[in-house]
């Protein structure tokens, strides 16, 4: 069994690097000491010799101000903390000589991407610093063990038209799309798709298609198609390792669903013949279920199909 590994990556968390003696609390990635403030953020201040400015947490509201005592609200959307630090500090130098302002980023809630679809931990997150394509996938947890082979992201034009030579401009005009093969991102065969992921991004990771065989198989389990549209009852058999010595393939079984129904078509095959080579393989296409029956019960219904099934979500994905 192989699974896509998410990249680990490793954050570099800021300590105060200053010269107060004041006690982090949840400190956040050093980039994002550097990186505009928005609407949501939360920001500490401490202010020397100013007892009512100590450690102070302050959140950016609405319009991206933020309220301290007595200087009132000082705009911050859109600065850097640096650039906020030195308006705290100018508004100050009216009320205390050569005020000595530190003002640092706790937390961050105005860079969010939404990062959806087969990883572990889809919603939405806030980017920290700059992040790239596999560090967004990472903040979701990584991806799935049944995740497909391609990542599409979606990008409001207001951030720009995303970096890539299949980009396209969505019906409505108000957002670039792509789509990125995951086999080469997780290779590093094309490092430019490892683009760098802006804040109102979408990433979504498409589930695969999956081919289920299922019974007395050695291997039961979901394997991926891959690019292919389809596989061959031999091929799903070789990726099962092959039938147990109690298995009745003659009496095999293809349930196919069945657009626009909770219902499945079933085939009747005989696994047998094909493996002697005395009768045509058989093409199995996304989410048809293989059953071999074990050679006990001479027919595989769909009551017993549904039994196997029933361990749901328990079976396992093979990539």
């Amino acid at each position: 069994m192989t699974f896509i590994p998410p990249t680990v990556v490793a954050f570099c968390l800021l300590l105060a690097a200053s010269g107060f003696a004041a006690t982090p609390s949840n400190p956040v990635a050093e980039d994002v000491q550097a990186m505009p403030l928005g609407p949501g953020d939360q920001v500490e201040v401490t202010v020397l010799r100013l007892p009512e400015i100590q450690a102070l947490p302050a959140a950016l509201d609405d319009t991206g101000a933020i309220d301290l005592p007595l200087v009132g609200r000082i705009p911050a959307g859109g600065k850097s903390p640096e650039q906020v630090q030195l308006a705290i500090t100018e508004a100050l130098g009216a009320f205390m000589r050569e005020p000595s302002v530190r003002l640092r980023v706790v937390a961050t809630a105005s860079r969010p991407v939404s990062v959806l679809g087969a990883v572990k931990q889809p919603g939405v997150h806030q980017l920290k610093g700059e992040m790239r394509l596999m560090e967004a996938l990472s903040l979701a947890g990584g991806l799935r063990e049944d995740a497909g082979y391609s990542i599409k992201i979606a990008r409001m034009l207001e951030q720009g038209e995303l970096p890539l030579p299949d980009a396209k401009i969505d019906d409505s005009g108000r957002f670039s799309l792509a789509e990125i093969d995951l086999t080469e991102l997780m290779r590093n065969e094309n490092p430019a798709n490892n683009i760098l992921i802006r804040p109102q991004d979408v990433v979504t990771a498409p589930r695969a298609k999956l081919v289920y065989v299922v019974g007395d198989v050695i291997k039961s389990g979901g394997f991926v198609l891959a690019e292919r549209q389809s596989m061959s009852v031999l091929q799903a058999l070789a990726l099962a390792e092959g039938l147990k010595g109690t298995a009745s393939p003659r009496n095999a079984r293809i349930f196919r669903p069945i657009e626009g129904s909770p219902d499945k078509d079933e085939i009747a095959i005989d696994v047998r013949r094909i493996l002697s080579g005395r009768q045509e393989d058989v093409a199995l296409y996304p989410e048809d279920v293989l059953f071999i029956p074990n050679n006990t019960a001479k027919s595989a219904g769909k009551v017993a199909l549904s039994a196997l099934l029933d361990v749901g979500t328990g079976l396992i994905i093979f990539r």
